[in-house]
């Protein structure tokens, strides 16, 4: 019955990364137009430009969320969650950025990371934005990033789930 638990767990991260793939490509079908409205804001009324700017910041805030969490997932299931409360969210991307040879592939490659690390220190400001305001700069050039790496961000989330299923074999399908 063990073997039976630890594949029931595989298949249901198997399925979640899925989802998170799915929803992480969601966010950014939204890149291209955030961009194009971020190089454009000083046309548009100061009202209307914060409501955009402050939407497109919670639309990375999203998307480094469900990135994370992905991570997370993969390195519950290997056991290798981080401990230090202080550095949690750096030390989970650097351990997320090497190979544990059998056990997972890399699931950031040093280029993703470099964009993802950026992404999770705007994500600290924003999340704390009552002291500051969103920087529209800072904000074109996260998206523009984000846009034109969004594939090579989600590859290595790609490989784990190729990796786990060729674990298992092909008989274990997840609709």
């Amino acid at each position: 019955m063990e073997g039976f638990s630890e594949l029931s767990r595989l298949l249901s991260l198997l399925k979640d990364l899925e989802l998170d793939i799915q929803e992480l490509n969601s966010l950014a079908e939204y890149f291209e137009k955030d961009e194009a409205f971020l190089r454009s804001i000083s046309k548009e009324d100061p009202y209307v430009a914060d409501t955009m700017v402050r939407g497109i910041g919670q639309r990375l805030h999203q998307y480094y969320h469900t990135f994370e969490r992905a991570v997370e997932k993969v390195l519950a299931f290997t056991g290798e969650l981080p401990v230090d409360d202080r550095s949690y969210h750096s030390q989970l991307l650097r351990k997320a950025s090497f190979e544990l040879d059998g056990i997972r592939p890399a699931l950031i490659s040093r280029e993703a990371f470099e964009i993802i690390d950026e992404l999770r220190r705007y994500r600290h400001a924003f999340r704390n934005l009552y002291r500051s305001s969103v920087k529209p700069d800072r904000l074109l050039k996260l998206v523009s990033d984000l846009r034109r790496n969004h594939s090579l961000v989600v590859s290595g989330l790609l490989r784990a789930i190729s990796f786990y299923r060729s674990i298992i074999g092909g008989s274990h399908e997840i609709s």
